[in-house]
């Protein structure tokens, strides 16, 4: 019998999920949850990420149930909730959390360290394999290997006929060598999370902190060897605020989530969608400047803002977010001169060089501005010359010899 395809089972299993019962809803995890992480990590390709999207998606799911009109439809929009998880993590949205598992050491099978060395360096070679797939063929054969997932039942998940489903797997076998073939299936478990109940219990974890189900999370947190260790850490830490354990959670889980939606939204700039290549590109360009920035975030998504509506000088704007990013004390200088550079009405390549200005100099600033909006106005040759002639009258009296000393102090 397939695993997930009893369309009578499911949409009971809905309903009471609907209703609140989480038990019912755990059900659900246990019976899409390999099929959610292999998912993830067709895309992702790392199965630690994968399983974050993967969990990120059914407690989003959980909070969204009542959207889903019965079974039908449950696979495929569960799959779309998936790649959006996914979307969030390749884009390198980065979140600090401490996994549960961290909290406690697992008990692994003793092995000596040659036949460890062998299985981890056979397990790399065909999760490389699998990798090297064409994306499509990467996803079915994923799906087919982890657990045994039937072709129906890929084929609703991936809203595709059965006939797709059985043509990219054996176009997928004859690229994989024979020998791969028969090792795929062990090399795809080691990240499957029906190995035991800890991917469930983490979704149902958050899910029953979120509805301030304080039985359910009781039991959770005490559920298990690695659990009863957490639950130890979180107890001390419970009394010391003055708080049971289970206010504790719930709080940090709440906590937690507003965290990402404060995230999400603060960065829906980044997802915005445009005409302009060249706009797309220079989103997609500050969000990884974003990224990797540890201070100024605030500066960088203010200067984001100004792209879309930009009619000119987008390359301006980027090359000002990245020096918003290396430079702190003059922030708000830069997003003045990215917003001239917004509302200029023709291109002004010398923004870009009175930016760098104002990362080496570490005072006159106000001068500095008001080049700018001299810049902007210069519409003759003559003007232009004078705009330049200025901006070199200035570096000579910088603290910074040129911009690629400023951003090395």
């Amino acid at each position: 019998m397939d695993k997930i395809a009893r369309m009578d089972e499911l949409d009971l299993l809905i309903i009471r999920a609907q209703a609140g019962d989480l038990d019912a809803f755990g059900m659900l995890v246990q019976r899409f949850q390999d099929m959610a992480v292999g998912y993830a990590y067709s895309i992702l390709g790392d199965f630690h990420l994968a399983q974050d999207a993967a969990q990120e998606a059914f407690i989003e799911a959980y909070r969204n149930l009542g959207r889903v009109y019965g079974a039908l439809v449950f696979p495929s929009w569960l799959r779309r909730i998936i790649l959006k998880h996914c979307d969030r993590l390749a884009r390198r949205v980065h979140i600090q959390t401490v996994r549960l598992e961290q909290a406690a050491k697992v008990r692994s099978e003793e092995k000596s360290p040659l036949e460890v060395a062998e299985e981890r360096e056979m397990r790399q070679a065909v999760l490389s394999a699998i990798r090297s797939l064409p994306k499509e063929e990467r996803i079915v054969t994923t799906l087919f290997y982890i657990d045994g997932y039937s072709y129906k039942e890929i084929a609703a998940f991936m809203e595709m006929p059965v006939t797709t489903v059985d043509n990219r797997l054996r176009s997928a076998r004859k690229r994989l060598k024979r020998k791969m073939v028969a090792t795929v299936r062990g090399a795809l478990h080691t990240g499957q999370p029906s190995k035991d109940e800890r991917f469930t219990n983490k979704v149902q974890l958050f899910n029953a902190a979120e509805v301030r189900d304080m039985d359910k999370v009781r039991e959770l947190l005490k559920m298990d060897e690695t659990h009863a260790a957490l639950y130890d850490f979180l107890k001390a830490r419970a009394e010391e605020q003055g708080m049971t354990i289970e206010e504790l959670v719930v709080l940090v889980i709440q906590q937690y989530k507003e965290q990402i939606e404060n995230h999400q939204q603060r960065t829906r700039i980044f997802r915005r969608k445009t005409r302009s290549r060249e706009k797309q590109e220079a989103l997609r360009a500050i969000e990884g400047i974003y990224n990797e920035a540890k201070f100024h975030n605030g500066a960088i998504l203010e200067i984001a803002r100004l792209v879309p509506k930009a009619e000119h000088n987008i390359s301006v704007i980027a090359h000002i977010a990245y020096l918003a990013s290396k430079c702190g004390h003059s922030t708000r200088s830069l997003v003045e001169v990215a917003q001239l550079a917004s509302s200029c009405k023709h291109d002004c390549g010398e923004l870009s060089d009175i930016a760098d200005l104002i990362v080496m100099k570490l005072s006159g600033t106000m001068q500095v501005i008001r080049l700018a909006e001299w810049a902007v106005k210069a519409q003759t040759a003559e003007e232009k010359e004078q705009v330049r002639s200025r901006i070199k009258e200035l570096e000579v009296t910088a603290d910074y010899r040129n911009i690629e000393e400023a951003l090395e102090r």
